[in-house]
């Protein structure tokens, strides 16, 4: 069963016309019925979170090609479309999916066996681009830092990840500054572009939290930064809510940028690891104009 159909079956299901499921998820009718009639898919993951709520199923249900099929039956009932959680990396904590020995047990049997090789590749090819975005949006960021860093005289080059000796969490990328109080300055990054193309069942709220915790395995260092930068001002919103709901306490900071006007908007503390601090010691802040 196509999306289309089983989206058209699940709406009669539920009592409810196209006119109300567009009105319950904020798009027009026309849009709408397009994705019965046509075939269209919805590119956001917040519409199917929309679409399973409003019409009682699981978002898997929608994500899923055809339910009729046991191999797809499978997927859905497995839940391979979830989240992983690894806290290695962007691409660990953001991108990839997690399948459990169980899941590639079952389904490397029989009919099972093309599904799963399918979905490999499709993740494989997720992750490649995830990388590219976060590559490109880093790359901007880090070039504004050292930018302003440079305006206050503060020398610094770039580290490499893999060097670094620690337990716990490492961030997508890092600076090293000489005759500095803070000696490394780490960044984990999430552009806003990820939102359109992320294709796992995972809330905002959900997003927010794995952000901020990224460092949380990590021993705090009062010698050490570390920076959530994003390009969403209501990420940075959502993130600064969690200030003081985290027990890392090491310094920790949430950035946002405008990558189109290469400039940083504004930084904010979110913890220390002296409790008694109340400023940043290595702040870059630019009020909002």
């Amino acid at each position: 069963m196509k999306f289309g159909e089983r989206l058209k079956t699940l709406r009669r299901r539920s009592g409810l016309s196209q006119q109300e499921v567009a009105d319950k998820i904020g798009i027009s009718l026309r849009a709408y019925a397009a994705y019965e009639t046509k075939n269209v898919r919805p590119r956001k993951m917040e519409t199917y979170e929309k679409l399973a709520d409003i019409l009682s199923c699981e978002v898997n249900e929608l994500l899923v090609e055809d339910t009729n099929k046991p191999s797809a039956k499978l997927l859905a009932g497995l839940g391979l479309f979830g989240l992983g959680t690894s806290l290695t990396g962007s691409i660990g904590a953001l991108a990839a999916a997690a399948v459990t020995p169980l899941a590639y047990s079952i389904l490397n049997r029989n009919e099972g066996k093309e599904a799963l090789d399918e979905w490999e590749r499709e993740q494989n090819r997720i992750a490649l681009q995830y990388e590219r975005r976060v590559k490109r949006f880093s790359t901007a960021a880090i070039g504004m830092i050292l930018t302003e860093l440079g305006k206050k005289g503060i020398s610094c080059r770039v580290g490499e990840v893999k060097d670094l000796a620690i337990k716990g969490s490492v961030p997508d990328d890092y600076i090293i500054l000489d005759n500095h109080e803070v000696n490394e300055w780490w960044f984990v990054f999430w552009c806003s572009e990820n939102r359109e193309n992320e294709q796992y069942f995972i809330s905002n709220e959900g997003r927010t939290y794995l952000l901020f915790n990224r460092f949380g395995p990590t021993i705090p260092d009062p010698k050490r930064k570390a920076s959530i930068i994003l390009d969403d001002e209501e990420m940075f919103k959502a993130i600064c809510k969690l200030k003081g709901r985290n027990s890392y306490r090491g310094n920790l900071t949430v950035i946002l940028i405008d990558v189109d006007e290469s400039k940083i908007i504004k930084e904010e503390l979110l913890s220390s690891f002296n409790m008694n601090d109340t400023e940043d010691k290595l702040a870059i802040i630019r009020k909002e104009e």
